[in-house]
């Protein structure tokens, strides 16, 4: 829930590549606010809250809940450290405490998004490889996937952006 709006699609199709069918919650409401917010057993910013009751709303309702640690993300230099915040990076582990996630439904690998593709490849293959019963190039061709439809995305959103942007009367 706190790196989606970097990373969900990358995430969904990299998913679906694969042949999964990934569940998505709804908007962020006044009750999964609620409910995040009762379930957090530290105090936390208000992402870190809602996130809980996001994670709550599935359980029960997939196989598998995607929660990963989040190292690291990808940025436009190189030179750039791109890392998420030290709540981010460990609110799957907040979660599977307040929450008690049982292991055999939770993928949470540790993920550095600014490796190469290859070496991502084998950091998630060792990680959910086995329990998903996929290889390490069926996760290569899916992180490609994943990656190319993220960007597409990224392309149309920054494209509407600048259609509102024209739109908009100068001050």
């Amino acid at each position: 829930a706190l790196y989606m709006h970097h990373v969900g699609i990358l995430w969904a199709y990299f998913f679906y590549f694969l042949g999964f069918q990934p569940v998505i919650t709804p908007p962020t409401n006044s009750r999964i606010s609620k409910v995040g917010i009762e379930s957090i057993v530290i105090d936390t910013c208000y992402p870190v809250k809602i996130s809980h009751g996001h994670v709550k709303e599935l359980i029960g309702r997939t196989k598998y809940i995607f929660l990963p640690s989040m190292i690291n993300m990808a940025t436009p230099s190189k030179s750039e450290a791109g890392f998420y915040c030290p709540m981010v990076q460990s609110n799957s582990y907040m979660l599977r405490s307040a929450l008690g996630i049982k292991k055999d439904c939770l993928l949470a690998p540790v993920v550095h998004m600014k490796y190469d593709d290859s070496t991502l490849s084998v950091e998630l293959h060792e990680q959910l490889g086995k329990k998903l019963k996929i290889s390490r190039r069926e996760i290569l061709d899916a992180i490609k996937y994943g990656k190319e439809k993220q960007e597409e995305f990224q392309k149309e959103l920054y494209k509407k952006g600048e259609e509102i942007i024209n739109r908009t009367p100068s001050h």
